[in-house]
């Protein structure tokens, strides 16, 4: 009985955190799960930022593959897939590495669209 409600009350209602908290907040909380699932042995911020580029290839595979933006659909066991959802891995993985390294990334958020603010109109003549 005492477990069953330990465990209660480590469930996190997490589509009302991901509506309500700040970012730093939130990778602080996908941290502590990252820390209870395993994830923060052995971290090594090469193969974390590898990481990163390969759920922007899996969101690309996603479009290529002819899947819609907003589809969701979901694989064999009941993971959900698509271009949303590998997005939302980014944002997962990137807010844990914020936290994992302590970074405050809302004030460096803040320092970089400061930044951008002064830049000119399409600055680099870039394309995209």
């Amino acid at each position: 009985m005492e477990d069953d409600w330990e465990k209660a009350q480590s469930v996190i209602d997490w589509r009302r955190v991901v509506k309500e908290a700040s970012l730093n907040t939130l990778g602080l909380l996908i941290n502590t799960w990252a820390e209870k699932k395993g994830w923060n042995e052995n971290v090594v911020l090469s193969a974390v930022v590898a990481n990163l580029h390969s759920e922007i290839i899996e969101a690309w595979e996603e479009i290529r593959n002819g899947r819609g933006i907003d589809e969701v659909y979901y694989s064999v066991g009941g993971k959900p897939e698509g271009f949303g959802i590998e997005i939302a891995d980014l944002i997962i993985r990137v807010l844990h590495l914020i936290s994992y390294f302590e970074l405050d990334i809302e004030r460096m958020m803040a320092n970089k669209m400061e930044y951008n603010e002064t830049r000119p109109y399409r600055h680099g003549n870039k394309k995209s």
